[in-house]
């Protein structure tokens, strides 16, 4: 059993790769992992690019903060798509090669959440966005809309607000991800108890999962506020309403109540399987590459960010491992 551990220890610590963002840590916002280019890696604070090759030993830093031509300002994600890299932010996206070269700047007149499919974009609302009606747009690759993708009415508490910038009270929201290949986008609107898998590329609903339940959501919030209680967490202004996300393995997940109790999980095709990954562990999976999975880990006694390579068969014994550490 020693010779075992030892062995797995030494699997785990010979790829590292540290402290980029010192303020947050490793999130998939945040990190571009570009097959055999390596890794891409944004400081948000600094707002700085840091490259990284495959053996994570750092090559360069391909961007930093400014209004010049390959600077970036305000970028909260990164995405490597079709041998691009893209430093995107609300309203503006910034175009690398797979080398790391800067090519062009894009701009929108519109504030979104800009996800890259093939031949455009997608312009996602923002989950805190007040309106009482969204929409999700697909833009062409110049950054013009070109259609709507879908819309939905918000459920929003008819409550007053003291001022113009108070939040609405939601009573419910929708959530949406993308795929790994980027060619499905998944969306759960307000309300419903069917997840709608769409072609956002040839704007096609393609067929709905049906989830065979009864959102509560008042009993969702009561068992999210007792949760965070015993983890001594702060309770987030919407972080108890239902959530999807994709694992990295192509798989999908909805979480009724997140960080409460396990998601219902189905794979691409829409057929429920067991989930094998609570919410926080998700949180911390970046990327499944082969035979490895890459894990956000945080030295509780040092504070310092790293990301780590893990045998993929063992990715899910490290996590809870971590996370009973952690708790």
């Amino acid at each position: 059993m020693s010779f075992f551990l030892l062995v797995f220890l030494c699997q785990i610590a010979d790829w590292r790769i540290t402290g980029t963002d010192i303020f947050r840590g490793f999130t998939r916002d945040r990190v571009a992992h570009a097959g055999t280019k390596g890794w891409f890696l944004l400081d948000s604070h600094e707002q700085r690019i840091l490259h990284y090759n495959m053996d994570g030993r750092f090559v360069a830093q391909i961007a930093r903060q400014g209004a010049g031509p390959g600077e970036i300002e305000q970028a909260n994600k990164l995405i490597y798509f079709e041998d691009h890299l893209f430093a995107v932010a609300q309203s503006r996206v910034w175009v690398f090669s797979s080398d790391g070269l800067f090519l062009h700047k894009l701009t929108s007149s519109q504030s979104r959440d800009f996800e890259k499919i093939r031949g455009g974009w997608l312009g996602l609302p923002n989950p805190f966005s007040i309106a009482e009606t969204n929409e999700i747009l697909v833009f062409d690759d110049a950054f013009k809309p070109v259609a709507t993708l879908c819309q939905w009415e918000e459920i929003i508490a008819q409550t007053r607000r003291r001022h113009l910038a108070q939040l609405p009270a939601k009573q419910d929201r929708a959530s949406y991800a993308l795929s790994p290949d980027r060619d499905r986008l998944y969306l759960r609107r307000p309300g419903h108890e069917t997840i709608e898998v769409w072609d956002p590329v040839n704007q096609l609903l393609v067929f709905e999962i049906r989830l065979g339940i009864s959102l509560a959501l008042e009993e969702n919030l009561s068992r999210y506020k007792a949760a965070m209680e015993r983890k001594g967490r702060e309770i987030g202004l919407y972080a108890w309403l239902p959530e999807l996300r994709c694992v990295p393995d192509g798989s999908l997940y909805f979480f009724t109540a997140p960080h409460v109790g396990p998601p219902l999980a189905f794979d691409a095709n829409g057929h429920s399987q067991v989930p094998r990954f609570t919410l926080d562990e998700l949180d911390r999976l970046i990327a499944i590459d082969e035979g490895f999975a890459f894990v956000a880990d945080q030295d509780i006694k040092t504070d310092e960010f790293s990301l780590l390579r893990v045998p993929r068969d063992e990715v899910r014994a490290f996590l809870a491992k971590e996370m009973a550490t952690d708790r």
